[in-house]
């Protein structure tokens, strides 16, 4: 019996541009609050969606960190796709009519 409500596995592959999205969207939120650091998206490992008040993804990623700083982050270049991630996170994206709810 399956769940109606309950959240459904989705794939993770870099075309779904909605899991892309939550990653990309929560990770950012980390960079700009947390820390002095910066953090790139290495990899979304998991996914999955549901509709609450409207679509919602959620994700787990690895991310690595990046070799800018706040201050450099919208001129800097990332390090090489060969490095290493550092961490696991876990995000989501909820959108409704009026509003888009980041974790």
């Amino acid at each position: 019996m399956t769940c109606p409500d309950c959240p459904s596995s989705i794939p993770t592959d870099s075309s779904n541009h909605q899991v892309l999205e939550a990653a990309t969207e929560s990770l950012a939120k980390y960079n700009n609050e947390n820390t002095s650091k910066q953090y790139s998206l290495f990899k979304v490992t998991r996914a999955s969606s549901q509709w609450v008040v409207g679509p919602s993804y959620f994700v787990e990623y690895l991310i690595k960190e990046s070799p800018c700083t706040k201050s450099q982050a919208s001129s800097c270049s990332l390090q090489s796709s060969d490095s290493v991630p550092v961490g696991l996170c876990k995000g989501s994206l909820t959108r409704t009519h009026w509003e888009k709810f980041v974790s």
